[in-house]
């Protein structure tokens, strides 16, 4: 892999949503090829996204891990840990949340806080 691209890496998607890969993932949530699942994710599922993906690539660097094997079985891990954190506090699994029609991440709200994300998190 000669890029990190931790946000939404099947690997890190079966980790994260229980075995199911981003293909199972656009087929549950009704989605079609053309649209971007971030566009259409609320703020707890985008937020258990970026969590994992950013721990991920942390953890890529940080323990310079190399080889596609490895990157994919780390980004595997740290789904799957994410994963284990939503179930251990009692919060609904990301495969389970509802699809939204315009996600904070369209909107530019990040938590309806009022911050303006727009440019911070890829198109």
């Amino acid at each position: 892999m000669s890029e990190i691209n931790v946000f939404f890496n099947d690997y890190g998607c079966r980790g994260l949503y229980g075995g199911l890969g981003a293909k199972e993932i656009y087929e549950r949530k009704g989605l079609n090829n053309d649209q971007k699942i971030l566009d259409y994710m609320g703020s707890t599922e985008l937020a258990a996204n970026l969590f994992c993906a950013t721990q991920t690539e942390e953890r890529i660097r940080r323990e310079n891990i190399t080889g596609d094997d490895e990157v994919n079985k780390t980004y595997y891990e740290v789904g799957s840990k994410v994963r284990h954190i939503i179930a251990e506090l009692g919060g609904t699994m990301p495969e389970n949340l509802p699809v939204q029609e315009r996600s904070n991440l369209q909107t530019g709200n990040w938590c309806d806080s009022g911050i303006d994300i727009t440019g911070l998190i890829g198109d």
